[in-house]
């Protein structure tokens, strides 16, 4: 049955609809938060003509939150013009009232900068939207670590051993740089 004839998404939403609830364990998306991405980005490729579209910063579709602390939260989000999934992180109320905290932020924005390695992600650009100070960063695949952290998860030695190294790889070129990072956790 048609999703909604008149949408140019059904066919799209329909497949990811499908591949979501296939039998077979290899073939299927492998958690809700996948088939939850999936359709949004579905929606920002086959956006509803009828319901206008708010762009962050004049060209970002926020897509979803990542993560959130105390200072900032991250999104997915789509750049309309370079057709690229990125990562947006902005600022919030509480940090953009305190100097130190924009300070920070910018000092943040100019390491991503200036410091090129595999293994961090590669800096977009620093601005302000609608007051709200952000930060467009690439967008790094794979997952948390706390991820890997439980009781199902079980890694082998030389899978430990391999993130370790890239780990120790990025902290190497930010010490290089002069930049000592002190927010390494697993939720990151």
């Amino acid at each position: 049955a048609d999703v909604c004839p008149a949408w140019d998404g059904s066919a799209d939403f329909e497949a990811a609809s499908r591949k979501a609830m296939d039998p077979d364990p290899g073939r299927r998306v492998a958690s809700a938060e996948a088939f939850r991405l999936a359709l949004a980005a579905i929606r920002t490729c086959h956006p509803d003509p009828d319901r206008p579209r708010h762009l962050f910063g004049g060209r970002y579709d926020l897509l979803g939150a990542l993560g959130s602390g105390a200072k900032a939260t991250t999104y997915r989000a789509y750049h309309r013009e370079l057709e690229a999934t990125v990562a947006i992180k902005v600022l919030s109320a509480k940090s953009q009232a305190d100097p130190d905290e924009c300070l920070r932020f910018v000092r943040e924005a100019m390491i991503l900068h200036h410091v090129r390695h595999p293994n961090l992600p590669s800096f977009y650009e620093l601005d302000t939207y609608a007051g709200q100070r952000y930060l467009a960063m690439e967008l790094c695949p794979g997952r948390r670590a706390s991820e890997y952290i439980s009781a199902a998860t079980c890694l082998r030695p030389r899978e430990v051993i391999c993130i370790g190294e890239q780990l120790a790889a990025a902290l190497r070129a930010l010490h290089e740089a002069g930049v000592i990072y002190r927010d390494l956790s697993r939720d990151n």
